[in-house]
């Protein structure tokens, strides 16, 4: 069974930045890249067949973030109760937080 990875999405979204400043939000068709991206299989690993095409959905909301260091990308586990990502623990200073859902895929800094 696969589950997605919910926080990368959401951490590009919180972070990545038009030349304006704006948010820069997902189109349904690199959200739907993206997601495939982010996807855990029964190995707990990313897919090893990511498209080109989601690499390069993954890498522009990359270079809009300017604290792409505190990007959580690598799968770190299931959820249990009461767990968060928080921005801070990893030297972004945007006050961000995430609350994991029991049993989402959670990632950690890579």
């Amino acid at each position: 069974m696969s589950k997605l990875m919910l926080i990368p999405l959401a951490w590009l979204e919180q972070h990545a930045r038009t030349a304006n400043g704006e948010p820069r939000i997902m189109l349904p068709g690199e959200l739907k890249c993206a997601a495939h991206y982010f996807t855990v299989g029964d190995g707990h690993t990313v897919p090893e067949a990511v498209s080109d095409e989601a690499e390069m959905t993954i890498r522009s909301f990359l270079a809009d973030a300017p604290s792409r260091a505190a990007f959580p990308a690598e799968f770190a586990g299931y959820a249990t109760d009461d767990e968060q990502f928080r921005c801070a623990d990893n030297g972004c200073s945007c006050g961000w937080t995430y609350q994991y859902a029991v049993g989402e895929p959670m990632a950690v800094v890579a």
